[in-house]
């Protein structure tokens, strides 16, 4: 599978100079990283695959109501939580997906959103960009798997399987439905916050009793809402010891409590360092 097909455009190579540069690399080579992201994306538009144009989008409206059977989308839960969604079945008043790795079923409306509440809030598509054809055909092969659920070792992940559940996210964050790219960036960062807690301070691969895994889905938003009031490393600490107390979880947990509040206030440094356009 070409990476440059299934990758989104900043994480694409180009060619300048006899030499592939990703998208950091490639505004810097030119000096352009001070520049406005439309410059930089012209100037870079010719030294390599085509960057998608805002332009040629949909409009939402049109975008939601041509959602059909068949069609591999992209949404978004109340907690951040990513969705790839295979439509299964479809009318003039919404459509049917089910999200390809768990199997569960929604029900949508015409405006994106689900009718009931599912997943800790309403889910929201927030992409319909069509994945290449070889791509589509091994997202439809992933759905087949996980709804069949194949003993071993009919029901190893192939390469292919492996590079879409990967690559996914960021295909479809290139190509968003207007007026979603709020609820993606805020997505974003609460995603990055559940991967620290995930990983560093309340591990979900602990031996001894682990957390569930979405154990902290809803002190996610107050903990982003903290680290953008520009908390200190101490009062970020401080919120994590009263979540681990609340819900008496192990001295372990509340000893990484530092470490993973200074994790999450670099976190927070890298999404401002973002919005400036500063790359390190």
């Amino acid at each position: 599978m070409d990476a440059n097909l299934v990758a989104p455009w900043y994480y694409r190579m180009f060619n300048i100079s006899g030499k592939k540069l990703c998208w950091d690399c490639a505004i810097k080579f030119l000096g352009i990283q001070g520049e406005p992201y439309e410059e930089q994306r012209a100037t870079l538009q010719g030294f390599g695959p085509k960057i998608p144009s805002e332009d040629s989008m949909l409009t939402l409206v049109q975008a939601l109501n041509a959602i059909n059977v068949g069609d591999v989308i992209f949404g978004l839960g109340a907690g951040g939580q990513e969705k790839l969604l295979l439509v299964y079945r479809a009318d003039g008043q919404g459509f049917s997906a089910r999200h390809v790795t768990t199997q569960m079923m929604f029900r949508f409306g015409r405006d994106g959103k689900t009718r009931v509440y599912a997943d800790g809030g309403y889910i929201t598509i927030v992409s319909t960009a069509r994945l290449p054809a070889d791509v589509y055909d091994v997202a439809l092969g992933l759905d087949r798997k996980f709804a069949a659920q194949p003993e071993y070792p009919d029901g190893i992940l192939t390469k292919a399987e492996i590079e879409l559940l990967r690559m996914h996210a960021e295909f479809f964050k290139a190509c968003l439905l207007p007026g979603t790219e709020t609820m993606v960036r805020r997505a974003d960062k609460l995603n990055g916050v559940r991967a620290i807690l995930q990983l560093e301070w309340d591990p979900v691969n602990a031996r001894d009793n682990p957390p569930d895994w979405n154990e902290y889905l809803g002190n996610l938003p107050a903990l982003v809402d903290l680290l953008e009031r520009q908390a200190s490393v101490d009062e970020v600490a401080d919120f994590l010891a009263d979540v681990a107390s609340r819900r008496t979880r192990t001295l372990a947990v509340a000893d990484r409590g530092k470490a993973a509040a200074a994790s999450l206030v670099r976190l927070r440094q890298s999404w401002e360092s973002a919005r400036r356009g500063i790359s390190y």
